[in-house]
């Protein structure tokens, strides 16, 4: 727990009186002796409203502050995330576009020129059918994939000599199904999901002697609360 103590400036303002809230927005932290909590809270530019409320129970003096985010600022965060998932996406696209035209040459070059190979997609289908990706997130060379010999059987049907083996194929196939199964998960795992609302919350607790320690605080996106570094978050307010 860390505590923070308020500066002889403010002590001098504090009479017996004052409320917990007003405790916790006069105080001031040793990071920043010139802006009281209050002040960095309420003014903050990412806020489109602040709220207070004594949250005190079980004999224990407690303050949260909300404060809503604006909602140009989401739209904003959605927009910047949703073009790198694009940059992202088209990247990978480009990198299996690429693989499949080695695929193809080095398919060409070995094979009769009446070759009669799949498009990019009948590849892919081929390798799904027939292998087995066992990707690393180092990268392709990391990663492993095993044939069958009947996909062996296939290719050679596109008029092969010499006849490729699985093996062969193997290492022909693998960056090309490292790439597919990357870009899979990008858009399983990646996708941007636009937060309609988000809001800031952290609590201090009040002590006797009028200092404060930092209770928790959490981001809450569309109701959904994630706790987050109490610390991290007030120093987040202080940023001007």
């Amino acid at each position: 727990m860390k505590k923070f103590y308020f500066s002889l400036a403010c002590l001098a303002l504090i009479g017996c009186g004052d409320s917990n809230t007003d405790i916790v927005k006069n105080a001031t932290l040793n990071f920043n002796k010139t802006m009281t909590i209050g002040t960095a809270i309420d003014n903050f530019n990412d806020c489109k409203s602040v709220k207070w409320k004594d949250t005190s129970k079980g004999g224990q003096n407690i303050v949260t502050a909300t404060c809503e985010i604006k909602k140009e600022i989401l739209k904003n965060e959605f927009k910047e995330k949703q073009e790198a998932f694009e940059s992202k996406k088209a990247s990978n696209q480009a990198a299996i576009a690429k693989e499949y035209e080695t695929i193809k040459k080095n398919l060409q070059n070995k094979c009769k020129s009446d070759l009669e190979l799949p498009d990019l997609q009948g590849i892919l289908e081929l390798t799904k059918k027939h292998c087995e990706l066992t990707k690393r997130t180092k990268g392709v060379a990391f990663s492993y994939l095993k044939c069958e010999k009947t996909i062996s059987d296939e290719i050679n049907n596109f008029n092969c000599a010499p006849k490729y083996t699985a093996y062969n194929l193997e290492n022909l196939l693998k960056a090309f199904a490292y790439y597919n199964a990357e870009g899979e998960e990008i858009v399983l795992f990646e996708t941007p999901v636009e937060v309609k609302s988000r809001t800031y919350k952290i609590s201090f607790y009040v002590n006797t002697d009028k200092t404060i320690d930092l209770k928790d605080s959490f981001v809450i996106d569309d109701d959904k609360e994630l706790e987050v570094s109490a610390d991290r978050m007030l120093r987040e307010f202080y940023k001007r």
